[in-house]
C-alpha cells in the first residue's frame, strides 16, 4: 500500500504541474495546490485539490492496478460584475476541456487512459468579495509493478 500511497503524491504532483502550465497562459490568473487567497490583489486564483476516496478500481495477480486520480479545480475571483462571472465560468470549463483533450502524463509505469470531467463548473461558494467556481475532474490511469 505504501507504493500506492506514493504513487498518488507522485501523480498529484504531474497533475498540478499540467495545470500550472495551462493557467499560464490565461493572463493574470494564479495557480496554487490547496490554497485559496482571500485578499483580493491575489485573484482570480485557481486552485487544484486532491479529493478523497480509494483510487482503486481493478487489480490485477501481476500486480499492476486501474485507478482514478480525482480533482477540483476551484476558481476564486472577486465578485464584481455579472459578465465577469460568466467569464470566470468559461474559463474553468475551458481548462477542464484542455485537460479533457490532453491528459496530463503521469511518468514511468502509469499509462493515462483518459481525463474526465466529474461534475460540470458550477458556483459553489458567494462571501463579498469574491466567488468561487468548482469543477472536478478524475484521471484514469493503469499503474504497472
Amino acid at each position: 500500500m505504501p507504493d500506492r500511497e506514493i504513487n498518488q503524491t507522485n501523480i498529484a504532483e504531474k497533475v498540478f504541474d499540467t495545470v500550472e502550465v495551462l493557467t499560464k497562459e490565461l493572463p493574470g490568473l494564479g495557480c496554487e495546490y490547496e490554497y485559496l487567497p482571500t485578499n483580493a490583489k491575489e485573484l482570480p486564483c485557481l486552485m487544484m485539490s486532491t479529493l478523497p476516496g480509494n483510487p482503486i478500481e481493478k487489480e490485477y495477480l501481476d500486480g499492476a492496478y486501474i485507478a482514478n486520480y480525482r480533482f477540483s479545480l476551484l476558481l476564486r475571483q472577486a465578485a464584481e460584475e455579472t459578465q465577469a462571472r460568466i467569464d470566470a465560468l468559461q474559463s474553468l470549463r475551458n481548462l477542464a476541456n484542455l485537460l479533457e483533450k490532453d491528459p496530463p502524463e503521469l511518468g514511468d509505469g502509469c499509462q493515462v487512459w483518459s481525463c474526465q470531467v466529474d461534475n460540470l463548473p458550477a458556483r459553489i461558494s458567494a462571501e463579498e468579495p469574491y466567488v468561487d467556481y468548482q469543477v472536478t475532474l478524475r484521471v484514469q490511469y493503469r499503474a504497472h509493478r
